[in-house]
Parts: C-alpha cells; structure tokens; sequence
C-alpha cells in the first residue's frame, strides 16, 4: 500500500468516528457561535492534513511548508492558534459565568494560562531547551487532569460531558504530543522512511484531535454559560486570526528563508 493512501485511511479511522459522535450527540446543545467555532477548526486541521498529504513528498519550500512536523508553517500556526481558542474560550466562561463557584472560575483561568502557554511553545518549541520536559509536561498533564475530573464530578449530569471532553482530549493530545513524538528514537533502526512519515502523522492526528476535543468541552461551558450571546462575542471568530497576527507575524521572515531564489537568467549577448 502507497504511503499516502496509508495516510488517508489512519486519519479516516482516527477521525470518523469522534467526529460522528460529537456531531451526533453533542453538536445540537452548542450555541450557534461554539458550532461554528469547532466546525471551522475542524475543518482547517482536515485541510492542512490532506494537503501535508499531498505534498508529504515534495522537497523545499512547499513540503516546509505543509510539513505536519515542522516550526514556524502553517501546520504549526494553526495547532498553536487552536490551542490559543481554547485557552481564550476559557477564559471568557470564566469572565462571564455569573454562577460558578470561585473555584470553578480559577480552573477556567487555569485553562487560559495552561493553552496559551502549550499553543506559544507549539510555535517556538520552547520544550527543546530542556532534556527532560516530556516528564514536566506529564506531571503538569496529571494535575491539570486532576484538577478538570474533581470539576466534572461537582458538575450538573448534563454539563458533565464537557469536562469529560476535556479529559479526553487532554489524553489524546499527550499521547501524540508527548510520548509518540519520543517513542521512536530507541527503535530507530527498525523502521524505513515510509514508516516514519506514518508515524508523524499518526503523532500529530493525535495532537490535532485531542486539541479539538479540548475546544469542544470549552466551547460546550461557554454554549451553557451564554447559551444566546450578544452580537458582540461574535468577535471571538477573530481570535485565532488575531493570535497568528500577533503572535506569529513578527517571523514571518522564518517563511521567506524557505522560499527558493528565482533561477538565475542568462546575460543577453
């Protein structure tokens, strides 16, 4: 079997039946503005896997580009402002949840510090400067894990699905971002090229997926605490765009450097 139709079926089964079950069970009780928010990220993380598909064998600037591994590209802009979503999503049901308890609400500024922080270092791989973060990101992983079942378990039945998302995706996101991305390395003379570029994909699906299920308990607590937002939050559309502007703009000059100079012409004689 060809490498890329590999590739197509691995994400077929990672992503069919999460996304049948979420647009089946859990879509309907989310505000229009949290519907749309999780639809256009989906979306997006579909369209940047197919496309690091169809160039996964390209060369240059085009497979920089779309390379689901790589820093600075597109890939690493849109998991990083996903993350940022979420992380500003739950901040705003913090802000704006007149009814939760004290605690409820540092859990939520949590969230925010906690994504903005992994969607600045999906970036800049802050992590690489340190021999021993997969075991610092595991044990801040726990604590955070803790931290979102003691809230499920406090929570109304009906909103607890969202906390169980949360869970969920926090597992799936570590099981890619941190330990595939560092299974390999004792089994490196095992596998050929074409393993290694399904392995990378498997790694990031992981991340992307576990991320989005993330979003969509986030989105679930903000759908419950405003369930009929004023026009005005509908300005949270603009946050991942505002993030990658921001954020990500000032090394914009990390994408030139990957764009190949135009062939040299010959002088006219």
């Amino acid at each position: 079997m060809a490498t890329n139709d590999a590739i197509r079926l691995l994400l077929i089964a990672l992503y069919a039946p999460v996304v049948a079950i979420v647009y089946q069970h859990l879509y309907a009780r989310l505000s229009t503005i949290s519907k749309q928010l999780i639809t256009v990220m989906l979306v997006a993380q579909v369209v940047v896997i197919t496309l690091a598909t169809a160039f996964v064998h390209d060369q240059g600037f085009v497979r920089w580009l779309w390379n689901l591994d790589a820093e600075y590209n597109l890939a690493a802009t849109l998991a990083s402002a996903q993350m940022a979503l979420t992380g500003f999503v739950a901040l705003i049901v913090a802000c704006c949840a007149r009814t939760r308890a004290s605690g409820q609400r540092i859990y939520f500024v949590g969230l925010f510090i906690l994504f903005t922080y992994l969607a600045r270092d999906e970036f800049f791989q802050f992590r690489d400067a340190s021999s021993d973060w997969v075991s610092g990101f595991s044990q801040l992983g726990l604590l955070v894990a803790l931290a979102t079942a003691l809230l499920t378990l406090r929570l109304p039945r009906r909103q607890r699905v969202w906390g169980y998302s949360i869970l969920v995706g926090l597992a799936i996101g570590a099981l890619g971002g941190l330990y595939l991305d560092n299974f390999l390395g004792p089994f490196a003379t095992w596998y050929t090229a074409d393993d290694y570029i399904l392995y990378i994909f498997l790694e990031e699906a992981l991340e992307f997926l576990g991320m989005w299920l993330a979003l969509l308990g986030v989105c679930g607590f903000f759908s419950d605490a405003l369930p009929k937002p004023a026009i005005c939050w509908r300005s949270v559309y603009l946050l991942p765009l505002l993030w990658a502007g921001v954020h990500h703009a000032p090394f914009i000059n990390r994408y030139i450097e990957y764009i190949p100079p135009p062939p040299a012409r010959c002088p006219h004689r």
